[in-house]
C-alpha cells in the first residue's frame, strides 16, 4: 500500500481541513515528515478538483505556522467566462482565510503555479519566508518562482497584507434595509466583508450562500495588487460550500451580497451573470454598509 493510500484510511474523503492533533498523530503513524504529508495532501486535493472545461487537475495544501493544515483545488464553471474559474490556490488561500487560518509557512502544488497565480501568493503576509514545494521533488520560493515581482507595496506603500490581520474592528452600519427572513445570511455576508481583503479600493465585499439543503456560507472578497487575479467574495462563498460538503453551484438558492456604499468596485453584476447562467430563480439580495465615523 503507498503512502497515499495509506493516508486515504486515516482522513475522511471531504476532508479541508486538519487540526495540529491530527497532523501529529498521522505524521507518525506514516513515519512521514510535514514535507512529505504536505505533498500528499495535494494530491488529495487533485482528486476532488472539478474541472469540465478543461479536464485538468491541480491540487494544493498548505500548513500555518501554528501547524494546521488546508487544501485546495481547481474549480471551472460551464456557462460562465473562464475568468470566473477558481485557481488551486486560490481556493487554498480563500479556505484559510475563510476558516480563519494564520500565517502560512510552507505550500505544496501538484503542479508548477501559472503566473496568475504567483501573483496572487504576492499578497501574503511574510511571503519571503514561505516554502513552496512543487510536484514530488521541487522545493522552492516566490522569489524565485516571480523575480522583480510587482508587490503590494509599489501601489501603496507599507499596509497589511493578506492573512496578516482583517478588518473585524472596523464599525459598520448598515444603509440598506434588511428584511427580517433575510437578516441571519445577511448578518453572515456583513461578517464576511469584514474579514475581506482589499487594501487597493477599500471596497470590501462578502457573500453569503444558502443552499436547497438549508446550509450556509460566507466568502470574504481577496483582492490583489494586478487586479486581475483577485478572487471574488462568490466564489470564496462557493469554495466553503464545495469544502463542506462537494456542492458546486446547482443547489444555491439565496445569495445576499453586502459591499460598502458607494464602492468603486461592484460585484452585482457578475452575481447576476452568474444567476442567469446556472439558475435564474436563485434570489440575489445587495445590501450595502457604511463605515461608522
Amino acid at each position: 500500500m503507498s503512502k497515499l493510500e495509506e493516508l486515504a484510511t486515516l482522513i475522511t474523503p471531504k476532508t479541508y481541513q486538519i487540526t495540529p492533533k491530527q497532523a501529529l498523530l498521522i505524521t507518525k503513524t506514516l513515519q512521514i515528515s510535514d514535507d512529505e504529508f504536505l505533498r500528499l495532501l495535494a494530491k488529495f486535493g487533485l482528486d476532488r478538483a472539478y474541472a469540465p472545461i478543461s479536464g485538468f487537475h491541480v491540487g494544493s495544501a498548505a500548513v500555518t505556522v501554528e501547524g494546521a493544515y488546508f487544501i485546495g483545488n481547481n474549480m471551472e464553471f460551464l456557462g460562465l467566462p473562464l475568468s470566473a474559474a477558481i485557481h488551486s490556490e486560490q481556493f487554498l488561500i480563500s479556505n484559510v482565510l475563510g476558516n480563519r487560518g494564520t500565517i502560512l509557512k510552507t505550500v505544496a502544488i501538484t503542479h508548477s503555479p501559472c503566473g496568475h497565480c504567483r501573483q496572487f501568493f504576492n499578497e501574503l503576509y511574510e511571503i519571503e519566508n514561505l516554502t513552496i514545494l512543487i510536484g514530488d521533488d521541487i522545493t522552492t520560493n516566490l522569489n524565485e518562482l516571480l523575480p522583480n515581482s510587482f508587490k503590494p507595496r509599489d501601489l501603496l506603500g507599507d499596509t497589511n497584507l493578506l492573512l496578516q490581520e482583517n478588518s473585524d474592528s472596523i464599525e459598520l452600519e448598515i444603509v440598506t434595509p434588511i428584511d427580517e427572513e433575510s437578516k441571519e445570511l445577511s448578518d453572515l455576508a456583513i461578517k464576511a466583508l469584514q474579514h475581506s481583503y482589499a487594501p487597493y479600493t477599500n471596497c470590501y465585499s462578502g457573500v453569503a450562500i444558502l443552499t436547497a439543503s438549508g446550509n450556509k456560507f460566507a466568502g470574504s472578497y481577496i483582492e490583489n495588487a494586478a487586479y486581475n487575479p483577485s478572487l471574488p467574495p462568490l466564489q470564496a462563498s462557493i469554495v466553503l460550500s464545495y469544502a463542506h460538503n462537494g456542492g458546486v453551484y446547482e443547489n444555491i438558492s439565496e445569495i445576499v451580497v453586502a459591499q460598502m456604499e458607494d464602492s468603486a468596485v461592484d460585484h452585482i453584476g457578475d452575481i447576476n451573470s452568474f444567476c442567469q447562467s446556472t439558475n435564474p430563480n436563485i434570489i440575489v439580495r445587495n445590501i450595502r454598509v457604511r463605515q461608522k465615523l
